[in-house]
């Protein structure tokens, strides 16, 4: 999903595996989840350490 965002836009992406509660890197300015989880009917909570947001 990373290589295909990134050559149909040219917008640099990075693919990481999610394991555990994952910090964002700094600069991240688009987190894309293209798993299960957030999805219904289960409606996990996305396993992020949500202090690594920055609020900019």
């Amino acid at each position: 999903m990373a290589e295909l965002v990134h050559r149909a836009s040219g917008v640099p992406t990075d693919w990481q595996p999610w394991q555990g509660a994952v910090p964002l890197p700094p600069g991240t300015t688009l987190l894309m989840n293209a798993t299960h989880l957030g999805c219904a009917p289960e409606l996990e909570p996305v396993p992020l350490v949500w202090d690594s947001l920055d609020p900019r």
